[in-house]
């Protein structure tokens, strides 16, 4: 959750203060990005129109105002735009041209999440800098070169880009807030809570001299997430609540929304459910509210971009009508006959579609307002999911080298997947409840609650201590949706794979209902199968659950997923993708850092589902078994 300090341009409004927060702040964000969107679309237009055949400095610099115009708007334009200027740069051998389109190459990548070709663009941009010998500008694409490497978890170059940036700031007698509070973080993501401490009051420092109130904030935001990392609640508090106060009255609403969910987080850890709740509930209004603002913008701009379409129109229709009074067109008369009888046909058939239009009219609105509440609720039930199960960066302070592709049927899941720290033991529990949607999201919620109370009391040394946890698991489902095994019991429960790993000597002890382990190692497959039946009333005789033990060793990868990918239908002959595809895709793309395997299985899922309907909730769980596991503790 911790900020970088990357210059970019917000719209922050004054804070706003009475009741009904959330319409006022609406109301008003759509009246302020309407104008924007408005202003933005017309000085785009008067840009269009400078754009000459000619290759000069004036087309180039014209052609570095588009792009950045549609940088936050629409990245692609920015990049094809910036790439154009940078080739009628190198063509004009213009080094400040070649600068700023090297410098929007790579931030419109960044923007479409592309991190490799901004490595590739400010390489480029280091490269050129370095001939021209501009120390401030060298120190700047040092800096932005450490952000984007330890995006691709590049760590000991990034600190090596950051600690040149920082020397020459020094030297120059430049602020140097940015550059330590991003070696800070680089810190944080590495585990070296100390370090990064160190870095994060530093910068406050040089934030503090420079009366920077955004980057005060923005540490005091930082230094609050190291705080509760080290479970220094108390203090993790205070200093959230600085940053708050000086963001609230300074409208930084970006940062409004971190350090409430700080706070949450931080309450969340404290077990102080009151607070944390009403910290999670101004997160939520705060990132609503942003993400309201930015599609209201989009649509702004598409309103603009409809006038001006109808004004090109209209132009096009008064040339038109000019060649015709210049009698460069003979059949002037025949037109607009035409023109008049299209409009009469036009007028009639408006008539009766209006008349259908508007018995349909009220049946339409109702069913909106059923369908509003059936998806607000579901909404809401997402929300309470996502504060029972672990989110993306609580899994990071586990296992820093792991990858989560979780797609829901529906916007809730019946899927999920749950990890905790005990002593010199990391557990990771994967499991697929019956159903999907609200049914399996709250079958999830069942589980994870009783998953926590087991492993909590359960003794994690023993032999056996993952079948005794799936057997207790057993009877309290058993026991909270009262079956009793005769026929009309419900079949409710839950397939799941329970794995404890000792950090220390990377053994690990498995018990599996109905969900086994994959593992590869040196290139071959490992499958460790699980026992054939669920947590909860089983129709066959119910037998004890077994633990198997493992010996994992260094660069082993893990893999634990539920049936929703190989039982999802498609292909050129629409059948199931089977569990020996996805073994074998597991097996090919292993080698790829974990953040890239991700995307991979997504873009094979997608694929092989084309048109498709997805039938079921697909999780599949990954980690890398590294030496970042056993510096856990």
């Amino acid at each position: 959750m911790a900020k970088q300090k990357i210059i970019y341009s917000f719209l922050r409004p004054k804070k706003l203060s009475g009741i009904n927060f959330r319409w006022l702040f609406s109301f008003f964000i759509f009246l302020v990005s309407w104008q924007l969107a408005t202003a933005q679309t017309n000085d785009i237009a008067t840009l269009k129109e400078q754009l000459t055949a000619e290759p000069n400095l004036k087309n180039a610099n014209t052609l570095l105002r588009l792009s950045e115009a549609y940088m936050s708007s629409s990245p692609e334009k920015a990049i094809f735009y910036a790439d154009d200027a940078l080739k009628l740069g190198e063509l004009l051998k213009d080094t400040s041209v070649i600068d700023l389109a090297l410098n929007y190459l790579g931030e419109g990548y960044f923007n479409t999440q592309s991190f490799e070709k901004v490595k590739y663009y400010f390489e480029k941009l280091l490269e050129l800098r370095l001939k021209i010998g501009d120390k401030k500008k060298i120190a700047g694409a040092y800096n932005n070169l450490g952000i984007v490497l330890s995006y691709v978890e590049s760590y000991s170059k990034a600190l090596e880009m950051y600690r040149k940036a920082l020397e020459l700031k020094k030297e120059l007698g430049n602020d140097t807030g940015s550059t330590l509070n991003n070696i800070g973080l680089l810190y944080e993501k590495t585990g070296k809570l100390s370090e990064a401490l160190f870095y994060y009051n530093e910068s406050l420092k040089e934030d503090l001299k420079k009366h920077d109130l955004e980057g005060i904030a923005t540490t005091y935001l930082n230094i609050g997430d190291v705080n509760r990392q080290l479970n220094k609640y108390s203090l993790a508090e205070e200093i959230y609540l600085k940053g708050l106060k000086i963001a609230t009255e300074n409208g930084y609403m970006l940062l409004m929304k971190e350090l409430n969910e700080g706070l949450y987080l931080n309450f969340k850890a404290a077990a102080n459910v009151a607070q944390a709740l009403k910290y999670f509930e101004a997160f939520n209004v705060l990132k609503d509210s942003i993400y309201t603002d930015e599609n209201r913008k989009y649509i702004a701009e598409l309103e603009v971009q409809f006038r001006n379409e109808q004004q090109e129109k209209e132009f096009a229709y008064i040339a038109l009508q000019n060649k015709l009074n210049q009698g460069e067109i003979a059949w002037q008369k025949d037109i607009n006959s035409l023109i008049a009888f299209f409009l009469v046909s036009a007028v009639v058939l408006i008539g009766v579609l209006y008349r259908q239009f508007s018995l349909k009219k009220n049946a339409i609105k109702l069913l909106e307002k059923q369908t509003t509440e059936i998806t607000d609720s579901i909404l809401y039930a997402r929300r309470i999911q996502k504060a029972v199960l672990p989110m993306e960066y609580d899994l990071n302070q586990f296992l820093p080298d792991k990858m989560v592709f979780y797609s829901p049927k529906n916007i809730v899941s019946g899927d999920f997947c749950w990890l905790y720290e005990k002593e010199n033991y990391l557990v990771t529990a994967v499991a697929d409840c019956t159903g999907h949607g609200v049914p399996g999201a709250f079958m999830s919620m069942l589980g994870v609650t009783l998953l926590k109370e087991m492993v909590a009391r359960q003794n994690l040394a023993q032999t056996d201590a993952p079948s005794q946890i799936l057997e207790n698991l057993r009877e309290q489902i058993i026991l909270a949706l009262r079956q009793k095994g005769n026929s009309n019991t419900s079949k409710d429960g839950m397939d799941l794979a329970l794995c404890i790993m000792n950090t220390k000597t990377l053994e690990m002890k498995f018990a599996g209902a109905h969900i086994g382990l994959t593992i590869v190692r040196n290139n071959e497959l490992i499958t460790v199968k699980p026992d054939r039946m669920p947590i909860g009333i089983f129709v066959s005789k119910t037998k004890q659950f077994n633990t198997q033990t493992i010996q994992l060793k260094q660069n082993d990868s893990v893999y634990i997923f539920t049936d929703g990918f190989q039982d999802q239908i498609g292909g050129e002959k629409n059948r199931k993708y089977l569990v020996r595809n996805l073994r074998n895709l597991l097996l090919s793309m292993h080698t790829q850092p974990f953040y890239l395997q991700r995307t991979i299985l997504e873009s094979e899922f997608l694929k092989w589902k084309s048109n498709n309907k997805q039938i079921d909730d697909v999780l599949v769980f990954g980690f890398l078994v590294s030496t970042k596991i056993t510096n856990l503790n």
